[in-house]
């Protein structure tokens, strides 16, 4: 198995995880970390085993697959620069600040004949893997994610922040497109929404309802799924799901395996196989147009 050569873009709260994560996959090799902050970069890049560089621009010309997890203003320079040189690339969310950059992003990707992959973690925590065989499409999608306030992510909003990671889930379990959309949400501690509701209406006839809020007294990830013959519970954060039908009620718990690891290692796969990401750019796409519609509807 050739060993594959990658860097990691940002070392703040995410970028740090990212490259602990990557330098212990099996057949990678973590060659840098870079960014312009010279304390937090070399403080992950020799956790990491890795070397320091301040500017992207410094990454060697033969790496095979990059991590970006910089500020998101910066994914769409930075993704587009690597894809264009030949580089495979995994670009955190939201793919791409706004739904123009993401559109021209996916088209570089597919011109260039290189892996783009969102991160999206979300679908590849542990839980899902207990989720059972059909019992029906989804009816009824009810998400809340929920965080106390930190003060971090303040420059951007809560659909962008949380919300699009259950925009993501819904048009995953839905698998149709969405023929209306509602929304409301606010600020209430930054200048931009700290809190916001949507709800999606399927060409199915599914219904997904979803909230999101960074100003919660609890931190909840949750997901309820409704069928004709069965209903799913999904605890994202406590690993946990539940399900209620015919048979009765029970009860499964996920394993602890970090879902950044196991998406950092799908992503390794995808590069050396070619094969297409489980959330590629499109993906990653499809959840920026709807949470754009979701701000549009919100600010009039």
């Amino acid at each position: 198995m050739k060993t594959l050569r990658a860097a990691v873009i940002g070392a703040g709260h995410l970028g740090r995880h990212h490259a602990r994560n990557m330098a212990s996959l099996a057949g990678v090799e973590l060659v840098a970390v870079c960014d312009p902050d010279e304390q937090r970069g070399r403080q992950a890049a020799e956790a990491a085993g890795a070397r320091w560089l301040a500017d992207a621009a410094e990454l060697p010309l033969d790496l095979d697959a990059v991590s970006i997890a910089a500020p998101t203003p910066l994914h769409f320079s930075l993704a587009r620069a690597l894809l264009e040189r030949g580089v495979h690339c995994l670009v955190e969310k939201p793919m791409t600040a706004t739904l123009a950059e993401a559109r021209e992003l996916v088209a570089i990707a597919a011109r260039a004949g290189r892996v783009l992959q969102v991160g999206h973690s979300e679908r590849f925590n542990p839980v899902l893997d207990l989720l059972p065989g059909s019992a029906g499409a989804p009816r009824l999608i009810e998400a809340r994610r929920t965080f106390p306030h930190t003060g971090r992510s303040g420059d951007t909003s809560v659909v962008y922040d949380l919300m699009i990671h259950d925009i993501d889930l819904a048009l995953y379990f839905a698998g149709s497109r969405i023929q209306a959309l509602e929304a409301a949400g606010g600020a209430l501690i930054g200048p931009l929404e700290d809190w916001a509701h949507c709800r999606l209406v399927f060409a199915s006839g599914c219904v997904a309802t979803l909230m999101a809020s960074r100003v919660a007294p609890l931190a909840m990830r949750r997901t309820v799924i409704h069928a004709d013959m069965r209903t799913v519970d999904i605890d994202f954060q406590a690993r946990r799901l539940g399900v209620f039908d015919a048979a009765g009620a029970r009860e499964a718990q996920a394993g602890n395996e970090e879902p950044l690891r196991r998406e950092l290692e799908h992503f390794a796969g995808c590069v050396r196989t070619g094969a297409r990401p489980r959330v590629s750019g499109a993906e990653g796409l499809a959840a920026i147009e709807v949470a754009e519609r979701v701000l549009s509807c919100i600010r009039g």
